[in-house]
C-alpha cells in the first residue's frame, strides 16, 4: 500500500447536534464492537482499559457535579470535601492546559474557555455518546446511519 504526499482529502462538518451526534455514536459503536470481537490481548488491553477508566471516571464526575450544584444553589456554607475539591482543581487544570489551542485570543473566548462551562457541556456530551453506543453494542440494536 501506498500513499501520495500530494494527495488531497476532505470532510464535511457535521453542521447540526443530530448529524454529529450519529456519527461520533456509529464511531464509538464500531471501537467497542471491534474491542467485543477481539477480546482481551496485547493490541486492544490499552483501549480496554480506557473503557474501564470511563465507567470509573464518568460516575465520579456526575456525582461531583452534582455536589457542586448543591452547595451553590443551596445557599448554605461551600463545604466540600477535598476530593470534590481535588476534582474540580483537576478539572481546572485540564481547562487552563487546553487554552492554549485557542485559535480566538480575544479576551472574551479565554474567558469562556477558562470558564470550564463548554468544556463541561461537550463532555457530557461526549459521555452520553459514549453510554448510547454501549448501549447499542450491549443490546444489538441496529443503528441509524
Amino acid at each position: 500500500v501506498s500513499a501520495s504526499m500530494r494527495m488531497l482529502a476532505w470532510t464535511d462538518v457535521p453542521l447540526s447536534l443530530g448529524v454529529i451526534w450519529r456519527q461520533r455514536v456509529r464511531w464509538l459503536r464500531g471501537g467497542i464492537d471491534s474491542l467485543r470481537d477481539h477480546g482481551w490481548h496485547q493490541a486492544t488491553r490499552a483501549d480496554i482499559l480506557n473503557h474501564l477508566l470511563f465507567w470509573i471516571v464518568c460516575p465520579m464526575q456526575i456525582l461531583v457535579s452534582i455536589a457542586a450544584m448543591v452547595a451553590l444553589w443551596g445557599g448554605g456554607a461551600w463545604s466540600m470535601s477535598y476530593l470534590v475539591i481535588g476534582a474540580l482543581a483537576v478539572q481546572m487544570c485540564g481547562a487552563l492546559y487546553r487554552v492554549r489551542y485557542v485559535q480566538n485570543n480575544r479576551r472574551a473566548a479565554l474567558l469562556m474557555r477558562l470558564s470550564v462551562i463548554p468544556e463541561s457541556l461537550y463532555a457530557g456530551f461526549q459521555a452520553a455518546q459514549l453510554v448510547y453506543s454501549y448501549y447499542l453494542s450491549f443490546r444489538n440494536r441496529p443503528q441509524s446511519w
